[in-house]
């Protein structure tokens, strides 16, 4: 690449950035589509003036298939249940829950009941809830530490007082 090209590369690097650093509540951040000549918002505009506060417990049972041949019998097993809320797309931040247990363990099965209780304030009713899960086995003897991380689901706020119960099968 020639210098010239590299430093318009930087100049409008450094541009984007400033017009990002610079943006008011009222402004728009998006960009020109070339096929249709249209200005198309980089997201979708959500009124800031409506949030909403709940309370509730997310609650998710885990069996777990043990199929990994290095981990023994008596290798601990944890579950951890993750909760993610993007405050207005994540323009006003992100409340996140973890919660993690141990897993009891009946030959190639472990079972885990995972529970967050919640207070979240501050929310749009149009943010949602990202859950993941991760299963993790310790290290025993010099044996390797299993990790596995995966999306579980997305969903809407639950109403207030709700407990949200979630089944989960999975192999390590």
């Amino acid at each position: 690449m020639t210098r010239s090209r590299i430093f318009f590369a930087a100049m409008f690097g450094l541009s984007i950035l400033a017009a990002v650093a610079n943006a008011k509540a009222e402004d728009v951040l998006g960009f020109l589509d070339p096929a249709t000549g249209k200005f198309r918002p980089a997201h979708a505009a959500v009124s800031s003036s409506a949030t909403a506060s709940t309370h509730g417990t997310l609650s998710a049972s885990f069996t777990v298939t043990v199929a990994s041949t290095n981990i023994t019998s008596t290798t601990p097993i944890s579950c951890t249940l993750t909760a993610y809320v993007y405050l207005n797309g994540g323009a006003n931040g992100v409340i996140a829950e973890t919660s993690s247990v141990a897993a009891t363990r009946d030959g190639s099965t472990a079972k885990c009941l995972v529970k967050i209780p919640y207070s979240w304030s501050g929310y749009y009713p149009t943010d949602t809830v990202n859950l993941s899960y991760t299963i993790n086995s310790g290290a025993e003897g010099g044996q390797p530490t299993r990790y596995s991380n995966h999306p579980l689901s997305t969903i809407n706020i639950p109403a207030a007082g709700a407990t949200t119960s979630l089944t989960v099968a999975s192999t390590i």
